[in-house]
């Protein structure tokens, strides 16, 4: 069971993802957008963080490139739907900037899933390499 915080502005997508990995057995906490989110980091512990990219306030590059500095060996799933950099950009950046995965909206609850397990896998991997 992870406990994973999902940072999504769009409440429809935010529940939708939480009541997916809730049924996987996930403890899930949520944020409206990027600010809350690095609120809910500081005052919980999560094994994995979704973030959408583009969001107001503070986005999921901003909250990405905070969470590298200050929690290094927590993964990160960057999901994006497009915004100024168009969809492919936002991903790339997410990426370059140490997302363990990113996902393009529109994305199947299969896929979302199946992500998860891989990033929690990888992220099993290199914990265990450390010790």
């Amino acid at each position: 069971m992870l406990r994973v915080l999902v940072i999504e502005d769009e409440a429809m997508i935010r529940q939708l993802i939480r009541q997916i990995l809730e049924q996987s057995g996930h403890r899930v906490g949520e944020a409206a957008n990027g600010r809350i989110g690095l609120q809910s980091l500081r005052q919980a512990e999560f094994d994995l963080v979704i973030t959408d990219l583009v969001m107001p306030e503070t986005d999921g590059l901003e909250v990405l490139g905070v969470i590298k500095r200050q929690w290094p060996e927590l993964p990160v799933i960057a999901m994006s739907g497009g915004g100024r950099l168009g969809d492919g950009d936002n991903l790339q950046a997410a990426r370059d900037l140490g997302a363990a995965a990113t996902l393009a909206k529109p994305f199947t609850l299969r896929e979302l899933r199946q992500m998860v397990e891989d990033v929690c896998a990888q992220s099993l991997r290199a914990r265990a390499a450390l010790c």
